[in-house]
């Protein structure tokens, strides 16, 4: 069962890690031709990857910090996504109604037990909190901007207390289902 978990976690975090990665480049392409900052590329000896340096350090922060807003934003929408399915879609508590429309438009492939919810769940919030310590470490370096590493520190902490909520949800659920049991 934890090969299957940690396969289960790889598989998962797989098309977020590309859109979150996508998201960091496309910020740093879109801040540097929408302020048309003057750039140099050169090519590192890690895979070849091409480096963009910047004339001034702030246009590296002004394009570093505005990257890592975009980037977090793709986290939050995934990790939004999740908590909703989370919330209305969890098969041990979705709404019998809910349940009955959904399967009625054949969309009963958005109601997800707990194994697959908290797989991606587990994914995003590492992504998100990657990103934080990321920015952290950034903004030690002078390269982010203060508000920036708050902003992602805030939501960071809003949406875990959510998912720490649904997840107290399940337990309450499952613990009143034992309870329920042993009476019969």
């Amino acid at each position: 069962m934890f090969n299957f978990s940690i396969l289960k976690i790889i598989d998962e975090a797989i098309l977020p890690a590309f859109l979150v990665v996508g998201a960091k480049i496309g910020g740093v392409l879109i801040v540097t031709k929408l302020f048309a900052l003057d750039f140099t590329l050169t090519q590192s000896s890690f895979f070849s990857i091409p480096l963009i340096g910047y004339s001034s350090s702030d246009s590296l922060t002004v394009v570093n910090t505005v990257s890592s807003i975009l980037t977090t934003m793709m986290v939050m929408l995934g990790l939004g996504w999740v908590l909703i399915k989370a919330h209305h879609f969890h098969a041990s508590h979705i709404h019998p109604k809910l349940a009955t429309k959904l399967a009625q438009n054949g969309l009963e492939n958005l109601i997800q037990d707990s194994f697959e919810i908290y797989h991606q769940a587990l994914v995003w919030l590492s992504l998100l909190w990657f990103t934080f310590f990321l920015s952290v470490t950034q903004f030690y370096y002078g390269v982010l901007a203060a508000w920036a590493v708050i902003a992602i520190l805030a939501f960071g902490l809003i949406l875990s207390l959510i998912f720490i909520l649904d997840v107290k949800k399940e337990i309450d659920l499952g613990e009143l289902a034992s309870e329920d049991l042993g009476k019969v």
